[in-house]
């Protein structure tokens, strides 16, 4: 507690100035944290992900129509690292249009539908067969981070397509990556069966070129919409330090009586 009989001083008055301000400040900082991560904890409860790709294939064993159907294709959207979903399809004789989607999530069947018309881009597909793979779409995620950073290039989610590579049918994963406005980044084609690159990454040359869409986003690998966040609250907090410290100077000139006044 300050003397009171010295409050009345300049440098008294300027020591308890900072007292106020530092308490404030210290009490602002540590809400904004608290907020921050009750915020990113219940993102994480909605955007739960669907787990690796995968654990599709003992969801569909047990069906009924699964000894006749052939898988064609696997996907999932906007994925961070994992999608919300998994949605595969099957050319399915039994089913109405010959194409049947079912949807599944961390190893369990949420959706399912058979196309009247079916699809005409699915005809030329050649079925994926899941012996042999290898890769699934957790180990492909490792490996397209470590190529854009290799690449120094960042992006925020994935989007994944596992088809079979004609003529062999030879299984491959088709990653596409987005930055955090929804702009394509780059892409990169990897082997199903070893990790092995198939297609070395490739970059938006639109992006790359145009020094106004590349500046603020040339980071490296993977930036989630939390680690983008947390980097931004950093550099708010610095931001508010050097404010704090500032007003802090100006306020402890005050009681400077060395220091020159104004007439």
């Amino acid at each position: 507690m300050p003397d009171l009989e010295t409050c009345g001083q300049p440098a008294a008055r300027a020591k308890i100035r900072w007292h106020a301000l530092s308490g404030w400040w210290i009490i602002g900082s540590m809400l904004r944290i608290l907020i921050g991560l009750a915020v990113c904890g219940v993102t994480a409860v909605i955007a739960a992900p669907a787990g690796p790709a995968f654990a599709t294939f003992s969801a569909i064993a047990t069906q009924p129509w699964a000894a006749k159907a052939q898988l064609v294709e696997i996907r999932g959207e906007r994925g961070a690292p994992q999608p919300a979903e998994w949605v595969a399809t099957f050319k399915d004789p039994t089913a109405r249009g010959g194409l049947r989607e079912v949807t599944v999530i961390d190893g369990r069947i949420t959706g399912e539908r058979t196309p009247v018309k079916g699809d005409p881009s699915m005809a030329p597909l050649l079925p994926v067969k899941p012996q042999g793979l290898t890769t699934d779409s957790d180990s492909v995620f490792r490996i397209v981070h470590r190529e854009a950073q290799r690449n120094e290039v960042g992006f925020d989610w994935v989007e994944y397509r596992l088809r079979a590579d004609p003529p062999a049918a030879v299984p491959v994963w088709d990653v596409t990556l987005f930055d955090q406005l929804g702009a394509r980044a780059g892409s990169i084609r990897i082997s199903a069966q070893g990790g092995s690159v198939v297609q070395s990454f490739r970059g938006n040359p639109d992006l790359n070129s145009n020094p106004e869409l590349t500046a603020g986003r040339k980071e490296d690998g993977f930036l989630s919409g939390i680690s983008r966040s947390v980097g931004k609250a950093a550099r708010e907090t610095g931001d508010e330090t050097r404010r704090f410290f500032d007003t802090l100077k100006e306020e402890l000139g005050k009681g400077d009586p060395s220091r020159p006044r104004g007439n």
